[in-house]
């Protein structure tokens, strides 16, 4: 008995492909995630940090553009540097001027964290004498020397050590007085060849290896 071929018949799914498939009107819209409240806080707080930041940003520019126009009025006619060299001299004070200001809010946290160790003696900043950052393992340190003032008692000489990102008194690493011990030994702070006076190595992190980069405060900054 001769066998028969068999051979697939391609009109016994012809439904498959006779009848279209409806395609989807308006826009497509993915479900929105169901959040709790712990995480439309944090979603609320992002979102007020980055209108925060856009909003210093613009402030940076407008304030570099009123200076740059304030001091090509000083020149006279034909006079005035290139405008590449003007702009570059004013981000650099600008960006130097924003530094101090993030070095002063740092030394004003770590004096609030001796102030609650020492309530009655109500410690002002007196004068940042030194300063350094340094870099290592991929964080950021800032080590100061600064004078504590109080109307009720001696004035102190003290070194902080903070989170160079600091936000709160939880980055507040260190603070204390420097008495007439031995000076500990911070490598970050030799590397930069700055004089701060350090207590003992235990009593920091930062500085503790030989390596590690340091960026200076006038560096150029993508936001102007």
């Amino acid at each position: 008995m001769e066998k028969e071929n068999k051979v697939y018949d391609t009109s016994a799914h012809s439904w498959r492909f006779t009848e279209s498939a409806p395609l989807p009107t308006g826009k497509w819209r993915f479900p929105k995630p169901v959040l709790d409240e712990k995480a439309k806080e944090e979603k609320a707080r992002l979102s007020r940090e980055e209108k925060q930041l856009l909003h210093e940003k613009l402030q940076r520019r407008q304030r570099v553009e009123e200076e740059l126009q304030r001091r090509m009025k000083q020149f006279p006619p034909g006079k005035a540097p290139p405008d590449k060299q003007l702009r570059k001299e004013v981000i650099r004070e600008d960006r130097l001027a924003r530094a101090e200001e993030r070095h002063v809010k740092n030394v004003q946290m770590a004096l609030h964290v001796l102030n609650k160790r020492y309530p009655d003696r109500k410690y002002e900043l007196g004068e940042i004498t030194e300063k350094c950052t340094i870099f290592e393992y991929g964080s950021a340190y800032c080590h100061y020397n600064f004078t504590a003032c109080s109307p009720t008692s001696d004035d102190l000489f003290c070194f902080a050590e903070v989170d160079a990102n600091l936000e709160n008194e939880n980055d507040v690493y260190q603070c204390c007085t420097i008495g007439s011990g031995p000076d500990g030994y911070c490598m970050g702070c030799q590397n930069q060849r700055v004089a701060v006076t350090h207590p003992s190595r235990d009593m920091f992190i930062g500085g503790q290896e030989s390596f590690g980069g340091f960026e200076t405060d006038s560096k150029s900054d993508p936001d102007y």
